[in-house]
């Protein structure tokens, strides 16, 4: 399955999970207890999402955020969807280094 090109047609920005926030979203899930896998698990993503970013972020009303604030937040909702599609149907993960001057070393999902 071609990741990327569902990305392009499904996000925004066409951004694909990068290895440091799956990791993120790996170790906060275990600190509260959320298994992402188990289809009777019924946890809130606002709850992950403070785990992630702090709870006094998430607590600013909707209204009241920051266009920076607001943005930051969509992106980790994103990336949850994302991590939790992936997680859910037991598909094999595995990064890549993107390639490219403005790339960076990131690892990104293959």
């Amino acid at each position: 399955m071609d990741l990327r090109r569902l990305a392009k047609e499904s996000t925004p920005d066409g951004s694909v999970l990068e290895k440091e926030s799956w990791e993120t979203l790996d170790d906060s899930s275990i600190k509260l207890g959320i298994n992402p896998c188990d289809p009777s698990s019924n946890f809130n993503k606002k709850d992950l999402l403070a785990q992630i970013v702090g709870q006094e972020k998430v607590d600013i009303p909707y209204n009241q955020r920051s266009d920076q604030l607001t943005q930051e937040l969509n992106l980790w909702y994103r990336t949850m969807d994302w991590w939790m599609a992936l997680k859910r149907v037991n598909y094999p993960v595995r990064f890549v280094t993107a390639s490219g001057p403005a790339a960076g070393k990131k690892q990104r999902i293959a």
